[in-house]
């Protein structure tokens, strides 16, 4: 059957069946007339590699044509903060998990390289990085993330869980940007979340060791 229509837009719903039950007339022409509602876009806020902590002064969400309430400006020690910035997204578990080609972390104000327990010159390679953060470069590009101490316990290594951040005695990590290689975009994850890696005094430092499970748990992926 044709359906000769003036228009046709969202009063008839996707998937409506074009009959007289919906257009209330078994002959045309029939006006139809657009009808919009504004679209709400879930939001997370990241200060370089960190995916900072939801409060109530802050917006979780933004509906087109309302304002939203910014977090605090971060701070950046020989920086000017500039504004914020849309971080594109990608779905991290689409990526391989083969062993790290080199790893970089800064923690407690001291650099680190390759060698994590060997603290080495903070040169410009660790300028992408804030306190806390780590990154390793694969064949295929470079992975950021962070890394905290919580009380809350995890009770296997690849575990995922939401720790508290309050310093504790276990080590908690997140992948928290991914930058391919021949490009100047840093992704944020479409799915972040923190994941259990063990109880040794050097969080972050054990957040980008080559572990199987582990890493593959950090990158959202199936363990099969």
């Amino acid at each position: 059957m044709l359906c000769p229509v003036s228009v046709f837009a969202t009063d008839v719903a996707g998937g409506e069946t074009c009959d007289t039950n919906v257009l209330n007339t078994d002959t045309g022409p029939v006006n139809l007339r657009a009808e919009f509602e504004p679209e709400t876009i879930n939001l997370r806020w990241y200060n370089n590699n960190t995916l900072l902590d939801t409060t109530s002064t802050n917006s979780n969400d933004c509906t087109y044509d309302t304002p939203i309430n910014l977090p605090a400006n971060p701070t950046k020690p020989g920086y000017k903060f500039k504004g914020w910035k849309i971080r594109p997204e990608y779905d991290f578990s689409t990526l391989s998990t083969p062993n790290r080609i080199h790893r970089w972390v800064k923690h407690n104000s001291k650099c680190y390289y390759d060698d994590m327990s060997e603290v080495v010159e903070c040169d410009d390679s660790f300028d992408d990085l804030n306190n806390g953060d780590w990154k390793m470069t694969f064949s295929f590009g470079t992975v950021y993330g962070i890394g905290i101490k919580s009380s809350t316990p995890g009770t296997s290594v690849g575990e995922i869980g939401n720790p508290s951040n309050n310093a504790g005695s276990y080590c908690w990590c997140m992948a928290t940007g991914y930058i391919p290689n021949g490009s100047n975009i840093k992704y944020a994850p479409t799915n972040p979340h923190w994941v259990y890696r063990d109880t040794s005094p050097y969080c972050p430092n054990t957040c980008n060791y080559d572990e199987g499970v582990f890493r593959r748990s950090l990158f959202g992926q199936s363990d099969s």
